[in-house]
């Protein structure tokens, strides 16, 4: 319990369980209070409110299910924006669709997740996700597309195509514009609630 006494210079006085300001400008920013063993001071008024962290492991756990998330929407994603590049290049041709579009959509998004794991890309995205100081709300989804545009190379000339090729900087640069905007979105949420 915290006793009685005045703090000299502080500014504080305790007051029973609680612990009070004596000016007047503390008073509104702080409010301390304790449950006999430990002291908590929340910040009132036009600053924020302080609160406990949540527990570390579920706040890892969120960010695993969201980056799982950003994968699966990101391989989708590539996929259509392949789609899209190749009825620019090609034209609508209706003949190889005859069975569907959303079989083609998940049986190439299969093997754009394939893609990602044989080149690395999904070790990377996992480690930056869950390492990455988050302090910053543009440097993960940077990172990301960075990483994207690095892995995407590597299966390029894994394919046989050469280093930094035209006609893969098209599916490239989407497909890392994709990533950016899914982990932006990622992150807002992980920040969110």
């Amino acid at each position: 319990m915290i006793s009685e006494q005045k703090r000299q210079g502080s500014g504080l006085r305790a007051q029973g369980s609680e612990l009070r300001a004596q000016n007047s400008g503390l008073r509104k920013a702080l409010r301390i209070t304790t449950d006999g063993h430990r002291a908590y001071v929340e910040a009132c008024g036009a600053a924020k409110v302080v609160r406990p962290s949540r527990q570390p492991s579920m706040s890892r756990l969120r960010s695993f299910v969201v980056w799982v998330f950003e994968m699966l929407c990101e391989s989708i994603g590539t996929t259509i924006w392949m789609a899209i590049l190749a009825l620019i290049q090609y034209g609508p041709d209706r003949g190889h669709y005859a069975h569907g579009y959303t079989g083609l959509l998940f049986g190439i998004s299969s093997v754009v997740l394939i893609e990602f794991a044989l080149t690395g890309y999904l070790l990377t995205t996992l480690l930056a996700a869950q390492f990455l100081p988050r302090d910053r709300w543009f440097f993960y989804p940077l990172a990301s597309f960075g990483l994207y545009l690095i892995h995407s190379e590597i299966f390029f000339a894994f394919s046989g195509n050469r280093l930094l090729d035209r006609e893969d900087l098209a599916i490239q640069i989407g497909g890392a514009c994709i990533a950016f905007g899914l982990t932006l979105a990622g992150d807002h949420f992980r920040h969110s609630s």
